[in-house]
């Protein structure tokens, strides 16, 4: 799993999207968004953009997510967002002015996820597939989740800071353009 290394993947997945005329860097997502909207900040709806949220610039919260465990229930995104169970972050919200200063922030990521599965109407491993992976020939990236068991072979059992292996052999991420990308070394440099 390449963790947060899936951020400037997908932001290049975003730019195809951009290229191909389907996404406006500089629109309000709420524009785009169906499936759920950027709440108001201190009772005033901010205009957020896909630059903003790829460039950290949103004045989102959330810095990172924990993932879960394959036997967990996992969370939609729109739960993730709302930060409602079986979601374990908080809500991601905007608490300081859009685009007044950089906050690392996977909830912005993630709100850019969903941002690009409501304009094209398809899964997120989807999009990613159709646009980056198929095209360059990745045949060893996704960001399906859970990973399906038929590419398990293929990747090696997690282990975070305590040098111990993560209970389950690996994490569960639904926040893919955040974390959730699955690639190789070689994969990862063609990209």
């Amino acid at each position: 799993m390449a963790g947060s290394v899936s951020k400037p993947v997908f932001a290049l997945g975003v730019m195809r999207l951009k290229e191909a005329g389907l996404a406006d860097l500089d629109k309000d997502v709420n524009e785009y968004l169906t499936s759920w909207k950027v709440p108001p900040f201190n009772g005033v709806q901010p205009d957020i953009s896909l630059r903003q949220l790829l460039s950290h610039t949103a004045g989102m919260t959330v810095h990172g997510f924990e993932g879960y465990q394959r036997t967990e229930t996992i969370p939609t995104v729109q739960q993730i967002l709302d930060g409602k169970p079986p979601a374990n972050n908080p809500p991601v919200v905007v608490d300081i002015l859009p685009g007044s200063k950089f906050r690392y922030s996977g909830g912005g990521t993630t709100v850019a996820q969903l941002t690009v599965m409501d304009i094209t109407g398809k899964s997120f491993p989807e999009i990613m597939r159709e646009e980056l992976f198929e095209p360059l020939n990745l045949i060893y990236s996704t960001f399906e989740q859970p990973l399906p068991e038929s590419l398990q072979k293929n990747y090696s059992v997690g282990f975070p800071k305590n040098g111990l292996p993560v209970t389950g052999d690996f994490h569960v991420y639904p926040e893919m353009a955040a974390a959730g990308l699955w690639t190789t070394p070689v994969n990862l440099q063609l990209c």
